[in-house]
């Protein structure tokens, strides 16, 4: 019942509770991608995953000390994870990790795209 959610520090998102991950990178498939992803912000690995779907969420950032506004696109493979563990060896993950009960959680407290996941959709906000 509960999911393992990073805190963002910065961008559009930041002090929300937001899915371990980010972008493939050159070469990368999308195992080796989330395997490097969820070390780097949460400081563990985990043994398997399994795909659940794909989601997408487009968030109007509005303008903000003198940067334009703009649109954010996040578009998800999502993953289910098997056999997490802390790796001693690396040191702590990038960004602060909490596991949160979904039935808990506000909209006002999490990225529109996990907001869009919880719900089963795909979501556009402005």
């Amino acid at each position: 019942e509960k999911i393992l959610f990073v805190i963002q520090k910065s961008g559009p998102f930041a002090g929300l509770f937001d899915l371990p991950g980010g972008r493939i990178e050159f070469g990368e498939d999308p195992n080796q991608a989330l395997h490097r992803e969820f070390i780097e912000e949460t400081g563990m690995d985990f043994r398997s995953m399994i795909q659940i779907d794909n989601f997408s969420a487009v968030t109007r950032v509005p303008a903000l000390n003198g940067k334009p506004g703009y649109e954010f696109h996040q578009i998800g493979l999502i993953y289910s994870v098997e056999g997490l563990h802390d790796l001693e060896d690396i040191q702590k993950g990038s960004l602060k990790c909490e596991w949160v009960d979904v039935r808990s959680l506000k909209k006002n407290a999490v990225s529109p795209f996990v907001w869009a996941i919880i719900h089963g959709e795909n979501a556009c906000t402005k």
